[in-house]
C-alpha cells in the first residue's frame, strides 16, 4: 500500500493495489513516515474504507478533536482487546474518540454526570468494568485531571456496545438488578447480608433472571424447587420475595413464574442472618 495523506501519529490514508482508498490505524503507525512511502497493512491494528460510515466520521472528529484523544483512544482499544480476549467491534475508536473528548469538555466545566449504576456494571460486567477502570485511570494521569468514577461506567456502556452488547437490553438488565438489590438493602438491611460475596451472587443471579425475564424466556418446570427453611425465617424470605415479586410484575407486567421465584428464595435463604452467619443451601 502507498501513503497518500497523514491524518495524525496513529491514523493514515493509503491507497491499495485495487486504487482502494483505505483508512488505517495503529499506534505511533504514521511516525517517520510521509506522502508516497509505502506500508504494510499488517502494521495497522485497524483498516477501514475510506468511503465506510465510521472512516467518514471518524475523518470529521480528526478535524476538531485533540490528536492526543485518538492516541489515547488507540492505546484503550489494544488495551481492551488484549485484557477481555476479544476484537472490539470498529465502531469503539468513534464512539470512544468523541467519548474521551466529550468527558473533558464537561469536566473543564465543571459539568460532572452521575452513571447511577455503577456498582451493577462492576458486578454483572467485571472485564468491561476492569478494563473502564484502568482507561480512567489512563486518562486521567495522562491529561492530568480528575474524572470521576462514574465515567468507568459510560466507558463501560461502550466497551459492551462494541463487544456485541444490546445497550438498550444492558441498561433494562442493570435497572432491574438495581431496582430488586435496592429493595432489600433498603427494607431487608436488618434481616439479610446486603454486602460481601453471598450479595455478588445474588446480584449476579438477578442478572440472568433478569434477562430472561427481559427476553419472555423464564424458567419453567412443573415442581418448583423444594428445600427446607427453617420456620423462623421463612417469614422474613417470603416476604423479601413477595416485595420483589410484586414490584417486578408491577412495573414490567409479566408473572414471575414459580420455578424462578424458588431460585430468587433459594439466594435469598443465602442472605439469611442470624448470629452473623448467612443461612442457606449452596449456589
Amino acid at each position: 500500500m502507498r501513503i497518500l495523506n497523514i491524518l495524525n501519529n496513529s491514523a493514515l490514508v493509503a491507497v491499495n493495489e485495487r486504487r482502494e482508498e483505505m483508512v488505517l490505524i495503529g499506534r505511533g503507525i504514521s511516525f517517520g513516515r510521509r506522502a508516497g512511502d509505502e506500508i504494510d497493512p499488517a502494521q495497522a491494528d485497524k483498516l477501514f474504507s475510506q468511503s465506510s460510515p465510521i472512516a467518514q466520521q471518524l475523518l470529521e472528529l480528526f478535524q476538531s478533536i485533540p490528536e492526543e484523544y485518538f492516541e489515547m483512544t488507540n492505546v484503550i482499544v489494544r488495551y481492551a482487546n488484549k485484557k477481555m480476549k476479544r476484537e472490539l467491534d470498529k465502531g469503539i475508536y468513534l464512539t470512544l474518540f468523541d467519548h474521551i473528548n466529550s468527558a473533558v469538555e464537561r469536566y473543564r466545566e465543571g459539568l460532572l454526570l452521575n452513571f447511577g449504576m455503577l456498582e451493577e456494571m462492576r458486578i454483572l460486567y467485571p472485564d468491561e468494568f476492569k478494563v473502564a477502570e484502568w482507561a480512567l485511570e489512563y486518562i486521567n494521569v495522562t491529561l492530568n485531571i480528575e474524572l470521576p468514577e462514574d465515567e468507568c461506567g459510560f466507558i463501560g456502556i461502550h466497551l459492551i456496545q462494541a463487544g456485541g452488547g444490546d445497550i438498550p437490553k444492558v441498561n433494562a438488565v442493570m435497572r432491574i438488578v438495581k431496582e430488586i438489590s435496592e429493595l432489600v438493602k433498603e427494607k431487608y438491611a436488618d434481616q439479610f447480608v446486603t454486602e460481601g460475596v453471598h450479595f455478588s451472587r445474588f446480584v449476579t443471579h438477578l442478572k440472568f433472571f433478569s434477562v430472561r425475564y427481559l427476553n419472555h424466556d423464564q424458567l419453567k418446570d412443573d415442581e418448583p424447587i423444594t428445600f427446607f427453611i427453617e420456620q423462623e425465617l421463612r417469614d422474613a424470605v417470603e416476604e423479601c420475595l413477595n416485595k420483589i415479586v410484586d414490584m417486578v410484575e408491577g412495573k414490567y407486567g409479566e408473572e414471575v413464574t414459580g420455578y424462578e421465584r424458588s431460585f430468587l428464595r433459594l439466594h435469598l435463604c443465602q442472605l439469611l442472618k442470624k448470629g452473623g452467619k448467612s443461612y442457606g443451601g449452596k449456589d
